[in-house]
């Protein structure tokens, strides 16, 4: 699970023992994250987790490295599965206000409060400083759900102090995937309404290849490639979303970055399926999170109503009926196997396929199956037939008001897609619109 978070570094050399003498709190969130074969005790122990950790900050006023830590690696892991995601959220917020009490985010001639141990600027410092500057952009960007720790100068400092140091060879991960999030939160504030996208998409595009250039992985690292993937969808869903909103747009002058983004979104999907279904469970929330994304921008695509696009074109070039397939497919059967061949208590993933097959079949009821091209997937999974409405529109799986995952959908998709009737996402005149 470690090599897809470089902000929480512990030795080889520390044993258990050591470290719950050193960071008790650090190595109590570690073993409730790594008890994902087990769902229900997993559960308990987050709970738990949670108390502990609000008891900590609220009433006795702790703040410590070991207590940032441990938020940082219950945030990585927060599967909506597991665990609450306000509390994900509301401990989000106290990291980032104890990191201000500490001194973690000013420079080190900055006057902090709290001793000389905390007043130290060392590199486990800097990388809890980038951890939570990551998470909350990755939320913000991608959800909506909390506001971003802006990215200062202090921050720009810790990534080049790391990066020259390289105390730890993740640290140049770190300082890729603290770049990469950093221009997708720009992406997501740029302010479309006095600039045209197309300025944006080439400024943007060249700091893209600039970071791609300084990766010392050279695209080896899956999840690396797939944040750098997820990237290139939010530069060339800048352009998409210009169209949307603005139907006056001649759809021949953005083909092009649409063609990109089509391209960007295949890519990413091709990333995805090579990772073997049985590490799912293993992967941090941020994998979950681009996947969600990228399923959005897809669906955007795939659903795009406007004179001139040729949603069979789109198709023929991206399958998104396979994708649909592939993915219950993959979501199936990591329900059956674990990393190792360690036996599953956790069914967590286990209705991921019909919550994703019923996208298809929305697409399906609104542009009918010749859009669709034919199926590559013969499996179980891609036999799901969701029931139909009065009104002919397919209803929703039973626990579809109580999925996370459609509840952190994109509000901005949801309001350009026009049924006229409700799909259980909660909804807003004609128009769908996310439950928060």
């Amino acid at each position: 699970m470690s090599p897809g978070l470089p902000f929480v570094i512990i030795p080889t050399s520390v044993s258990a023992q050591e470290l719950y003498k050193a960071k008790p709190v650090l190595l109590r969130a570690i073993t409730t994250v790594a008890l994902f074969h087990d769902l229900p005790r997993q559960r308990l122990l987050v709970k738990e987790l949670i108390r502990d950790m609000s008891d900590r900050i609220m009433l006795k006023g702790e703040k410590s490295i070991d207590l940032l830590q441990a938020i940082i690696i219950f945030v990585a892991w927060s599967h909506p599965h597991v665990f609450l995601n306000r509390q994900t959220n509301n401990m989000l917020y106290l990291a980032m206000a104890m990191v201000a009490d500490m001194g973690l985010g000013r420079q080190p001639h900055s006057n902090a409060i709290f001793g000389v141990e905390l007043r130290a600027q060392s590199n486990e410092g800097h990388r809890i400083l980038l951890g939570l500057f990551y998470f909350s952009s990755m939320l913000s960007s991608s959800f909506h759900r909390i506001d971003a720790m802006p990215f200062t100068r202090h921050m720009e400092t810790c990534l080049r102090t790391l990066e020259q140091c390289r105390e730890r060879e993740s640290d140049c991960l770190l300082v890729q995937m603290v770049r990469l999030q950093q221009i997708m939160q720009s992406m997501c504030t740029a302010d479309l309404t006095t600039v045209p996208a197309k300025v944006y998409t080439k400024a943007l595009k060249a700091d893209l290849d600039r970071v791609g250039q300084s990766d010392p992985s050279k695209g080896d690292n899956l999840l690396l490639r797939m944040q750098s993937l997820l990237a290139e969808i939010f530069l060339w869903e800048m352009t998409l979303n210009g169209l949307v909103e603005d139907r006056n747009v001649s759809l021949s002058s953005v083909l092009d970055d649409l063609y990109q983004c089509v391209s960007a979104v295949k890519a990413f999907v091709e990333a995805f399926f090579d990772i073997p279904p049985s590490l799912y469970l293993t992967l941090p929330f941020s994998v979950f999170a681009q996947f969600g994304h990228a399923f959005i921008v897809l669906t955007k695509l795939a659903s795009l109503d406007i004179d001139g696009w040729d949603v069979k074109a789109l198709n023929d070039h991206l399958n998104f009926s396979y994708v649909i397939e592939e993915s219950a497919r993959l979501f199936e059967e990591a329900t059956r196997v674990g990393p190792d061949g360690i036996v599953l208590n956790n069914n967590a993933l286990g209705k991921w396929p019909q919550r994703v097959l019923y996208m298809q079949s929305v697409y399906k009821s609104r542009f009918g199956e010749m859009a669709m091209g034919s199926s590559r997937s013969t499996t179980d999974v891609g036999k799901y037939t969701p029931g139909q409405d009065n009104f002919g529109h397919p209803t929703p799986p039973d626990d579809i008001l109580n999925v996370d995952f459609f509840n952190y959908l994109d509000a901005d998709f949801w309001s350009t897609v026009d049924f006229s009737t409700d799909l259980g996402f909660g909804t807003a005149g004609n128009g769908i619109t996310a439950v928060s």
